[in-house]
């Protein structure tokens, strides 16, 4: 008993077996500034793992929308050159003072495949 005693210090309130199984009491402020140290470690590497994530995010949204004005462009092309067509008659119908262009439904998904994702 005499031992168990001679190894607690004052105000230490830990039991027998706490001191057999070499549990610390408090921390101390070396112990403190070192988990304060892991813990800002840990806080910046999960802040590195957040930048990269939306790095790597914005990179992909930024290709999806390459892909998605590529295609607009070339759909809007297609539609000037409708303009200077001989046979434009085929592709344009007027209804009540409204103009319609047919379009090819394959246009339409052609679009959408490449626009869905950015949008």
């Amino acid at each position: 008993m005499k031992e168990f005693e001679k190894k607690k210090k004052k105000g230490d309130k830990r039991s027998k077996e706490d001191v057999e199984k070499g549990l610390k009491t408090g921390r101390g402020k070396e112990q403190r500034d070192e988990d304060i140290k892991k813990e800002k470690e840990l806080n910046k590497e999960r802040l590195k793992k957040k930048i990269d994530k939306r790095r790597e995010a914005k990179k992909k949204l930024a290709e999806k929308s390459r892909h998605c004005f590529k295609q607009l462009f070339k759909f809007t092309n297609g539609m000037i050159c409708l303009s200077c067509d001989a046979n434009y008659k085929s592709f344009i119908s007027n209804e009540n003072g409204i103009n319609y262009v047919q379009i090819d439904n394959s246009n339409c998904e052609n679009l959408k495949k490449e626009c869905y994702p950015y949008l």
